[in-house]
């Protein structure tokens, strides 16, 4: 288990600045999978721990400063986990034969999927 994670998991981490060489599909996929297990597990976590800090943050100043810290904490670790899968996305597409700016496309469709549809009909049907 432990060539395992270290293969799929932490070796995408240790390469997280290359964005050069190529990704196989197998690896980018577990990769994936795993990456989103950790997310979700460390989210609850996250959650958990962001409780706790709350109701103890109402009493003092030190728990203010727990706060502050666990945020930063928190936003560095989605801040590594976007430059992984962005260096792993760029060369998993070196992989298939495609520059790397086609990851770039991948996450401005992520962005686009966020704003809100036609509120009427367009050339694609009426609204759902």
């Amino acid at each position: 288990m432990k060539g395992f994670l270290n293969k799929y998991f932490c070796k995408p981490y240790n390469q997280a600045y290359d964005f050069e060489g190529r990704t196989s599909r197998k690896e980018c996929w577990i990769f994936y999978l795993l990456n989103s297990c950790f997310q979700y597990s460390g989210g609850y976590i996250f959650k958990i721990i962001f409780g706790i800090l709350n109701e103890y943050k109402t009493n003092n100043f030190f728990g203010y400063l727990l706060t502050i810290l666990f945020i930063i904490l928190h936003l560095s670790f989605y801040i590594s986990i976007i430059i992984t899968t962005l260096s792993i996305t760029v060369r998993r597409m070196h992989d298939i034969g495609r520059t790397g700016w086609w990851a770039i496309a991948l996450f401005i469709c992520w962005i686009l999927a966020l704003f809100p549809g036609d509120k009427k009909e367009n050339k694609y049907g009426p609204p759902t």
